[in-house]
């Protein structure tokens, strides 16, 4: 389990990633892979902080 603080910023990184990565995907293709990784280690956070 992840403590609510460290939930919380991690929740305002990903949000923050996702919302900068749908920008940035369409213009770098790093970024896109960078994005969907990302994108993936959000979802497994999430599914993780609920327990």
């Amino acid at each position: 389990m992840v403590n609510s603080k460290l939930g919380n910023k991690y929740s305002s990184y990903c949000l923050t990633v996702n919302k900068y990565g749908q920008i940035f995907h369409r213009v770098m293709h790093v970024w896109e892979q960078m994005y969907e990784r990302n994108k993936a280690m959000c979802i497994y956070g999430d599914r993780c902080k609920k327990g």
